[in-house]
């Protein structure tokens, strides 16, 4: 994690380009807030999404629906 994380890599929930307060309006709350932005985190770790704003945003939505 120290390698990607002197690269700019995405390593930590602080890094990345959405929070809480962005979920909640989804309808996330409590401990699904964490859970859905640790789950968005391990994707991110596995390059399957970019840390950008609109992509978790968008990846964080179809969580919600489910």
């Amino acid at each position: 994690a120290d390698d990607l994380a002197s690269r700019g890599v995405c390593v930590r929930l602080a890094q990345m380009s959405i929070g809480g307060s962005d979920l909640m309006p989804m309808g996330f709350a409590g401990p699904k807030i964490g859970a859905a932005l640790n789950t968005l985190l391990d994707r991110v770790l596995r390059e399957e999404l970019e840390n950008d704003r609109e992509v978790l945003l968008d990846a964080a939505k179809g969580l919600a629906e489910r």
